[in-house]
């Protein structure tokens, strides 16, 4: 539905079952996998959990991937890593303006569930 109104969002590719069981609020449920298809799978959470490590040149790395990958034209910018920053701010503005304008409420927002590419990923 999301799609189909025009809201960026990742598309579901398959869903593969594991052949094992997992536990859910109502007991044990035959696990699966959901494939998704997306123009990046980076998510604020990824940069979050090598930061909350102290660990700068990997954050750093991941910095320069996602710059070549989704702004290339900020390669070689003195202000490369705030222009980063303002590109995902601004595409995540955009696509929870989207949102509240078809009435949808994000019921897991949090980094982990955050694409710096700004598409839905995850609906709880």
């Amino acid at each position: 539905a999301m799609h189909a109104l025009g809201i960026p969002t990742t598309r579901a590719l398959a869903a593969v079952t594991t052949g094992e069981q997992i536990m859910r609020q109502h007991g044990p449920e035959p696990g699966a996998v959901l494939v998704r298809v997306a123009s990046s799978h980076l998510r604020i959470g990824t940069f979050e959990f090598f930061a909350s490590r102290g660990e700068d040149e990997k954050v750093r790395q991941l910095a320069d991937y996602a710059i070549a990958r989704h702004s290339p034209e900020l390669i070689g910018a003195d202000d490369r890593y705030l222009g980063l920053l303002r590109g995902v701010r601004d595409r995540q503005a955009e696509l929870v303006a989207r949102w509240l304008s078809i009435g949808f409420v994000h019921g897991v927002m949090n980094t982990d569930n955050i694409t710096i590419s700004g598409e839905t990923l995850d609906y709880g």
